[in-house]
């Protein structure tokens, strides 16, 4: 490792208080695999992983790994892109809480709206 190089003390879960800022780092469609070896390399500067929605498919064996490691997951819903119409795909409208639309407030009212809410919730 280079001399320049400060090695960071690791952060588990435990660690992070309601006060601390902690270091994320959202995965993209392809950096999967530099994270991976980003991981194995020991890299302990890194507090958790933002995922988005449409990649988690892709992404299982990177999260697995960060469960290993004690990193956070978080997941990227992709709400604001599916409520707006420019932002709306077919990738997204694949999702468990897709629809062939860009979503309007009123998709989220009633039962349904409770229901297709909760499908963004505590997703693995």
């Amino acid at each position: 490792m280079a001399s320049n190089v400060i090695q960071l003390p690791p952060r588990s879960r435990q660690e992070l208080g309601p006060a601390s800022l902690a270091f994320y780092v959202r995965i993209g469609h392809n950096d999967h695999k530099e994270l991976l070896d980003l991981i194995a390399s020991g890299e302990r500067g890194i507090c958790g992983l933002v995922i988005e929605a449409q990649n988690i498919p892709r992404h299982r064996e990177l999260m697995a790994e960060a469960n290993r490691k004690a990193l956070h997951l978080v997941l990227d819903p992709k709400t604001q892109q599916m409520a707006t119409i420019g932002g709306h795909s077919e990738t997204l409208a694949a999702l468990p809480w897709g629809l062939d639309r860009h979503h309007r407030l009123t998709d989220f009212d009633g039962a349904i709206g409770r229901s297709r809410a909760k499908q963004m919730v505590c997703r693995t």
